[in-house]
């Protein structure tokens, strides 16, 4: 056993799990082009909030990338299991994702950052599609 192994092995319990969760978010890979509609949502939402969108990372910026990306597809019709596939999620996380950007749209003034984001969002879109 090496010298790094068994440091790892010392962590307590919540950092070997933190550093499992930042592994796996490491090796996601990232869309491919050919993917369509989801890879204009994604780089959009991604110039945004940054990368990680498709890891399991609970930070806040990346919770709303999903949430834009997710409310978006919804509307325009895709499923709830569709949209699970592309962010790699059950359809049931799916839908919460999208419960909450409703809310977030239905109270603005109490989601400032979040309606500052999805407008932007909804800018990068356009940007996006005029370049395709």
């Amino acid at each position: 056993m090496n010298e790094l192994t068994r440091q790892c092995l010392m962590l307590p319990e919540w950092e070997k799990i933190r550093l499992i969760n930042n592994l796996k978010a490491s090796m996601v890979e990232e869309p491919q082009t050919g993917q369509g509609r989801f890879s204009v949502l994604y780089k959009a939402a991604t110039d945004i909030v940054g990368k990680g969108i498709l890891s399991s990372s609970r930070l806040r910026e990346l919770v709303i990338g999903r949430m834009m990306i997710v409310y978006q597809l919804r509307t325009e019709g895709y499923s709830l299991k569709a949209i699970g596939r592309y962010l790699v999620r059950h359809h049931a996380s799916v839908y919460q994702l999208q419960r909450k950007m409703e809310d977030v749209l239905k109270y603005p003034k109490m989601f400032s950052e979040e309606t500052r984001m999805w407008k932007e969002f909804q800018e990068k879109i356009k940007e996006y599609e005029v370049q395709d």
